[in-house]
C-alpha cells in the first residue's frame, strides 16, 4: 500500500527510498496467481515452468478449463508457454476466472 498524499509519499521516498506505507509478502500461490494473471495479458503469455516454480509446485491452473479453452481456440500452449489467442483477448477476464485457481 502506498502513501495517498503526495507529500507523505515524497517524504517516505526521501526517508526510505520508496513510497510504500505497508507491504505484505505474498504466499507462493499468490505470487504464481499474480504472475499468471499479468502474464496472460501480454502477447507472449507465460512461461509455465516459471509459474510452477513460483507456486512451489504445479501452476494454479484448472486443467479441465485449460482443455476446454484450448479446444475453443481461446488459449494456446506452445512448448512451455501458455498464451491467450487473439480470439480470446476480448473475453480475457472470463478466461482468467475459469482458468486460474485463485
Amino acid at each position: 500500500m502506498r502513501h495517498k498524499k503526495p507529500e507523505n509519499w515524497m517524504a517516505a521516498v526521501t526517508r526510505n527510498g520508496h513510497g510504500l506505507q505497508l507491504e505484505d509478502p505474498l504466499t507462493p500461490h499468490e505470487r504464481a496467481v499474480e504472475a499468471l494473471v499479468m502474464g496472460l495479458r501480454i502477447a507472449e503469455g507465460v512461461d509455465l515452468p516459471r509459474i510452477d516454480a513460483l507456486a512451489g509446485g504445479a501452476a494454479p491452473i484448472e486443467p479441465r478449463a485449460l482443455a476446454r479453452l484450448r479446444e475453443q481456440g481461446l488459449v494456446v500452449r506452445e512448448g512451455d508457454r501458455l498464451r491467450v489467442t487473439d480470439a480470446g483477448m476480448p473475453v480475457l477476464e472470463a478466461i482468467l476466472r475459469e482458468l486460474v485457481i485463485a
